[in-house]
């Protein structure tokens, strides 16, 4: 590259030696012609020719070699005269030096021209490149605040519109393509008297060069509740004062009610964890009382009302927990119902049974009206039975003493209609839209039946999984409710078998000398038990963790086993799957007592080998029957 550049700057230097050259042959082709005359005459053009095309330093040197050859080749050829030589040289000097001036001159003059037109066109260009730059810079900013949820608008020191993007259009009901006609207006003009007043010192102080900000209510005749934030940021244009201000504006109307939301959530929440404290220590209190008066030596009278209040009070809480882990079972989507066709019949009559106890205690008469033709539906009838007590006991719990609850249901087309109707304190226009949300109570007749405000909730959930509808109805305060539910008609119910063993009579004296072990960590837990099957005729082991567990069915070889699952040191899945790696753990009959009711957990004990799942606590009369109808039949009696 450096010898490119030192070729280059050599060029013209070289061209005018051989100009200089072709100039000294031109003279030499003019000499018949011109003789002794003009020796050097042309070296001139030689001069000239270098100093217009290549500059003056290459039209110095023309010259100089141009009097070098001149002299030693056409002024020495005649006789020499030195006055005749200088005179030649100083006449040569002179008009070659007017020649590379003039050169020079028009050279400079061309040069200068040049750069000012080199610099005309270089800031035009910059002119032309910021423009674009302006224009390109502009036009994503319309396109950002065009598109942006947040209104932008600016105005200048004559309270006028001056720009803004459409979602400020749209705040204040303008239409975003009519924001032409709004740059140029006065602010009060467009916003309305009152709204300017109530901005005009924002205004202010944003045009002394403030910023501020605004957060609160605002109605401009779009959203008359609306909340925002405005921030008001001054723009200043070289002058001592801004020329107006930018005003970002954010609408906080969904997030003010999404706040309300969330601290109505929370006051909610913490209701519901008083009233659920509230709700398990009330059987506690009676449980607690009860249990002193079955002590030894109390009446058999006593004693028997005493057990009693207990198992009412433990059914209340077990209800209690059922709901909640259902509620969140739904919630979760991971209920899954059992369809089957039943008579929707039965259902209604055992929610009614079972409810009775409640009502006779509140003084309340129940009356049911069902038809004499079965109500087919296609459902699961332990989920039916308990949207039907969640509605009855609803009922009970609103409806004063003396009070009526008719529960009847009917076919209505294509459609089981059931209903739950009280002569109770009714509800009003503002609970009645509420009435199926979770945790919304109303305020009990009886003291003492407050609830969770979940029952509600989960009839509805539980109906809505079933493809049917429920609602309710009420014609204000102290004019009773009604909660009806549609369930969809199906044909007849198929012709039953029999069941295996059926016709067989299956009661706790076929439990003689059968073997049960029962295995919980909760020493008070399996020895009750244990004692509540002996009394039906069992013979029990006891087991308090899982390693005792196999040791003692290994050697007591038992046909049930009543296992817990958080068991120490060894898990109740554990153990199920080692009784049925052995001979006789085939046909025992497994089934897991346990705190865990999740349908995770029910699948994981089918696939530890356990032939049922039953959640804690379990009504004693009920697992007594599933160990008849697992054990029936069983040849593996005691010594």
């Amino acid at each position: 590259m450096a010898i490119d550049g030192l070729l280059q700057r050599a060029v013209p230097y070289i061209l005018a030696a051989l100009i200089t050259g072709l100039a000294a042959v031109a003279r030499a082709a003019l000499q018949p012609l011109l003789g002794d005359h003009y020796p050097l005459a042309t070296f001139y053009a030689a001069v000239a020719v270098i100093g217009w095309f290549w500059g003056v330093k290459p039209a110095v040197l023309a010259a100089v070699l141009g009097y070098w050859v001149g002299d030693y080749v056409f002024l020495r050829a005649q006789p020499y005269e030195p006055n005749l030589a200088i005179l030649e040289l100083a006449v040569y000097a002179v008009i070659c030096g007017a020649l590379i001036a003039l050169v020079y001159g028009v050279y400079e003059r061309q040069r200068r021209l040049d750069q000012a037109l080199i610099a005309h066109a270089s800031a035009h260009q910059a002119q032309k490149d910021a423009a674009r730059a302006r224009d390109q810079a502009w036009q994503r900013l319309e396109v950002v605040t065009n598109t942006m949820s947040v209104g932008v608008a600016q105005c200048n020191r004559d309270l006028e519109y001056t720009w803004m993007n459409p979602a400020y259009a749209r705040g204040i009901g303008v239409d975003p393509d009519q924001t032409e006609q709004i740059v140029g207006r006065k602010i009060e003009e467009v916003l309305g008297g009152e709204v300017f007043q109530r901005f005009r010192p924002y205004f202010l102080r944003a045009l002394e060069g403030e910023t501020v900000d605004y957060e609160g209510q605002v109605g401009t005749g779009v959203e008359p509740s609306q909340w925002i934030h405005a921030s008001f940021i001054p723009i200043w244009n070289g002058a001592p004062l801004p020329n107006g201000w930018v005003v970002v504006v954010s609408d906080l109307t969904q997030w003010r009610a999404l706040e309300d939301q969330l601290r109505d959530a929370n006051r909610r929440k913490d209701e519901f964890l008083a009233t659920l404290a509230h709700e398990l220590r009330n059987p506690l209190a009676p449980i607690r009382y009860a249990t002193q008066l079955m002590k030894p030596g109390s009446p058999i009278e006593v004693a028997a009302d005493a057990r009693r209040i207990v198992d009412r009070q433990l059914a209340h809480m077990t209800q209690l927990l059922d709901d909640l882990l259902d509620l969140s079972r739904i919630t979760r989507g991971v209920l899954q119902l059992r369809r089957e066709r039943l008579d929707l019949r039965s259902a209604v009559q055992h929610a009614v049974d079972a409810a009775r106890t409640l009502a006779e205690s509140a003084e309340q008469t129940l009356r049911v009206e069902l038809p004499d033709t079965p109500l087919l539906v296609e459902g699961d009838e332990t989920r039916l039975i308990q949207v039907v007590g969640n509605l009855i006991n609803n009922a009970i719990k609103f409806t004063d003493a003396g009070g009526t609850i008719v529960i009847s249901a009917e076919v209505d087309g294509s459609t089981i209609v059931t209903s739950v109707r009280d002569t109770g304190r009714g509800m009003s226009d503002e609970l009645l839209p509420r009435v199926f949300d979770k945790f919304v109570q109303g305020e009990p007749n009886a003291p003492g039946q407050s609830g969770l405000g979940i029952g509600l909730a989960l009839a509805k959930q539980m109906i809505d999984l079933h493809g049917g509808h429920i609602e309710a109805h009420s014609d204000g305060p102290h004019r009773g409710s009604e909660f009806r539910f549609m369930l969809p008609q199906v044909d007849e119910l198929p012709a039953m078998q029999n069941p295996p063993g059926a016709g067989n009579k299956l009661t706790v004296l076929g439990a003689d000398r059968i073997r049960i072990l029962v295995v919980d960590d909760n020493v008070d837990a399996a020895n009750t038990l244990s004692e509540l099957l002996k009394m039906a005729g069992y013979q029990t082991r006891v087991a308090y963790d899982g390693r005792t567990a196999i040791e003692m069915a290994e050697l007591f070889e038992p046909a049930v086993v009543l296992l817990d699952i958080g068991l120490p040191y060894l898990s109740g899945h554990a153990v199920a799957e080692h009784v049925r790696s052995l001979p006789w753990g085939l046909k025992a009959r497994l089934i897991a007592l346990t705190g865990w009711g999740q349908e995770d957990d029910r699948r994981r004990s089918l696939k530890s080998g356990f032939d049922e799942h039953l959640t804690k606590p379990v009504d004693p009369e009920f697992l007594l029957q599933r160990i008849i109808h697992l054990t029936h039949g069983t040849a593996q009696l005691g010594d």
